[in-house]
């Protein structure tokens, strides 16, 4: 007997990214009015409203039936736009686009236009807010998956709406929480210096704007001057989210008073720094490599007075 995944379906997102077109063997998909847009961009006062809509495609030959619901707008771990998912309640564009969920039919090939209103509350806050409409099969496609196993494979894909509420805006990005923890145990051990630096620290947007890749550097400093820099890059964050960073930095051979530097892009206040002492040489270290040296000297005059 045939197996289901214990998932009930398998959620396929196929595309949030772009125009939400559709990708290769989608059923369905979604754009804009303006057929040269990526998304649906407005400016709206607080408390007002503003009138758009988007364009249902069936890009198959048979009627295809869909489901449409809004959803707020979220990102994965790794900075990609996405939308929330049916569970989640919208609170925000989702929330503000007055199109109820509706179960719609598309003939083959057809365009179908759905307008709707985005209503702003008056108590919004000023800055950048992002959902979305969710376009989603109405039924799961059985998909075979070997070994006896199938799943339910449901098809959904979406259109971004980002909403900017007039006001003054904000870029500030902080950085908090840095921290720092030397390495050790590798072969410079026995000089008594560390391999590696392991840096952590959290990306916290505390402004108001959409950052559609938001990028920085984490510098090792000594004297002023930079011995090693990593890039970080968290791609698209939106107002109110932390990201958290870690990562691996080799150290140089030089003992001495270093500093990591992290700077995020080139908003105010998105700074950090953290010393990292590198012990010099110890005195018993130096004692336990002079004596390999010479005990591997005496080893070899030896065999060679043999």
């Amino acid at each position: 007997m045939i197996r289901w995944a214990a998932a009930a379906a398998l959620l396929v997102l196929l595309s949030l990214a772009g125009t939400a077109t559709g990708a290769t063997g989608s059923l369905v998909g979604v754009h804009p009015l303006a057929g040269d847009e990526s998304w649906v961009e407005l400016e709206v006062e607080p408390g007002a409203s503003a009138r758009t809509g988007a364009v249902l495609v069936n890009l198959t030959d048979a009627p295809q039936t869909v489901e449409v619901a809004t959803a707020d707008g979220v990102t994965t771990a790794d900075g990609v736009f996405t939308l929330a998912g049916s569970g989640d309640a919208p609170t925000g564009v989702g929330a503000w686009i007055g199109l109820p969920p509706r179960r719609v039919t598309l003939a083959p090939g057809e365009r179908r236009t759905l307008r709707f209103t985005v209503r702003v509350p008056a108590d919004a806050e000023p800055g950048d807010h992002a959902g979305g409409v969710v376009v989603q099969s109405a039924s799961a496609a059985r998909a075979p998956a070997g070994a006896g196993v199938a799943v339910r494979v449901v098809e959904r894909v979406g259109l971004r709406v980002y909403v900017t509420v007039a006001g003054e805006r904000d870029g500030t990005v902080v950085v908090d929480d840095l921290s720092t923890l030397t390495v050790r145990g590798g072969a410079r051990d026995v000089l008594g210096l560390p391999d590696a630096v392991d840096v952590a620290f959290t990306v916290r947007h505390a402004g108001n704007v959409r950052f559609d890749d938001l990028t920085g550097t984490v510098d090792l400093v000594r004297g002023g001057e930079v011995r090693a820099r990593r890039t970080v890059d968290l791609g698209t964050v939106l107002p109110g989210q932390r990201r958290p960073v870690a990562m691996r930095i080799a150290l140089p051979w030089t003992p001495g008073g270093y500093e990591v530097v992290v700077r995020m892009g080139d908003a105010t206040g998105a700074q950090g720094r953290a010393d990292v002492p590198v012990s010099p040489i110890r005195p018993a270290a130096t004692g336990v490599l002079l004596l390999a040296v010479v005990g591997a000297g005496f080893r070899s005059r030896r065999r060679r007075e043999r």
